[in-house]
C-alpha cells in the first residue's frame, strides 16, 4: 500500500523556490525507493528521470521521503513509486492542494 506516514495526518510540505513548486512526501517506510512523475510505462523506459528517496525520521520511524515537482495545484497528475521488494512500479493519480 502506498501512503503518507501516519504521523503527518495526511499532510505534506509544499515549497516554492525560484518559481518551482515541490511537495515533500514522507512514506510509511523504506520499501518504495524511487518516484517518477508520469506513468508506470514511462518510468520503465531506459533513461527515465527518477527521484531517489531520502532517508529521514518521522514520528520515530525511519522512512524514505521524496521531493516531487508539482506543475499545477489542484490538478491531478500521475506519480509512480518503485517497490524494491516486488521490483515493479506502482502508479497513482495525485492532486496537491494548498490549505493554509
Amino acid at each position: 500500500m502506498i501512503g503518507l506516514n501516519d504521523a503527518l495526518d495526511g499532510k505534506t510540505t509544499l515549497t516554492v523556490k525560484k518559481g518551482k513548486t515541490t511537495v515533500h512526501v514522507p512514506m510509511k517506510g523504506t520499501g518504495l525507493t524511487k518516484a517518477f512523475v508520469g506513468t508506470a510505462k514511462s518510468a520503465s523506459k531506459k533513461g527515465a528521470k527518477t527521484i531517489k528517496g531520502k532517508k529521514e525520521k518521522v514520528g520515530g520511524d525511519k522512512v524514505l521521503a521524496f521531493d516531487i515537482p508539482v506543475k499545477k495545484l489542484n490538478k491531478s497528475f500521475n506519480v509512480c513509486f518503485w517497490s524494491k521488494r516486488k521490483k515493479k512500479w506502482y502508479q497513482r493519480s495525485v492532486k496537491v492542494t494548498y490549505n493554509p
